[in-house]
């Protein structure tokens, strides 16, 4: 996890403030021969929840501008070498920016973070069930970054 708040975004054509699409890390130690973190992020939801109420016209204004900063935060993992492996609405986390009300993301469960020199999987290495009944559709995030890391 420190990685992603060591490396400079700015160094991969990417703006700074892609760190702030990742929870922070606050504390970490060996606790009985296992590693204990601690993560923080501001006040949010849920994808699912977040777009729970919407009409399918409220959706296709914001799930672009929510999926365009998901595979933003994806790609900069694989940057520095780095993936997420169980990327999903539960983990997905949603905040409006205070001045101008975008939804803004926040990549939750850093625990599924790991190296990988290989980057992104194809669409059918993934376990796509926490996808599944999201719309009643499939959605194909893990195969999206995928498609653009070829």
């Amino acid at each position: 996890m420190q990685k992603i708040w060591k490396n400079d975004p700015k160094s991969y054509g990417l703006a700074p403030k892609m760190k702030d699409s990742f929870a922070q890390l606050r504390m970490a130690e060996g606790v009985g021969g296992r590693f204990c973190a601690v993560t923080t992020w501001p006040d949010s939801v849920s994808l699912k929840e977040y777009v729970r109420a919407m009409t399918p016209e409220e959706k296709d204004d914001v799930l672009p501008l929510i999926v365009v900063q998901v595979i933003s935060a994806l790609k900069y993992l694989e940057l520095i070498s780095l993936v997420h492996d169980d990327i999903n609405p539960e983990n997905i986390m949603i905040r409006n920016d205070r001045i101008t009300g975008m939804p803004e993301v926040i990549i939750t469960d850093l625990h599924w973070v790991a190296n990988s020199c290989a980057g992104y999987k194809p669409v059918e290495d993934y376990n796509l069930a926490n996808w599944m009944g999201f719309d009643n559709q499939t959605v194909g995030l893990p195969s999206a970054v995928y498609s653009l890391s070829c």
